[in-house]
């Protein structure tokens, strides 16, 4: 990841870039939340069978309460199937875009998680990204001072 500001490469995980402090932008597909696909098949089959016995009591109370015919019972039945296969394809379309997504790319490393608190102990962790030396952006650090000595 890259300041959008100065372009020195900062951690993804951080808000602020360490060189020139400003804000960095998160959004890149952290702004919508995940949804998990045992959910959405839930929701799915729940729409499915609440809409169709909605369906039914309203051809029914459309039948006996207001006496309508046979075309305006037909006309509103399709509609509201017609609303509930849009909101099924809702359903489909985010389960499909979740299936799309890489569950992690290919070139962060798998590591074990660390299973004791004693230090000799600790895993190695890997980094994903190299980070920056502390003396990158230094100037006149190492130059020498001259004096004149009489």
């Amino acid at each position: 990841m890259f300041c959008s500001s100065c372009g020195v490469a900062v951690p993804a995980n951080l808000t602020y870039c360490n060189h020139c402090g400003t804000k960095l932008n998160l959004n890149s597909g952290a702004s919508r939340a995940e949804v998990r696909p045992e959910a959405l098949v839930q929701g799915m089959i729940v729409v499915f069978v609440f809409g169709i016995a909605a369906i039914s009591l309203l051809i029914g109370v459309m039948k006996a309460v207001l006496n309508l015919n046979e075309g305006a019972i037909l006309g509103f039945a399709a509609l509201s199937f017609f609303i509930m296969m849009v909101v099924e394809g809702v359903f489909i379309r985010l389960l499909l875009q979740q299936k799309h997504k890489p569950e992690q790319s290919a070139a962060t490393p798998m590591v074990k998680p660390q299973t004791t608190n004693e230090l000799d102990a600790a895993q190695a962790r890997m980094l994903t990204e190299p980070v920056a030396s502390v003396t990158d952006h230094t100037t006149r650090a190492f130059d020498p001072i001259y004096t004149n000595r009489k």
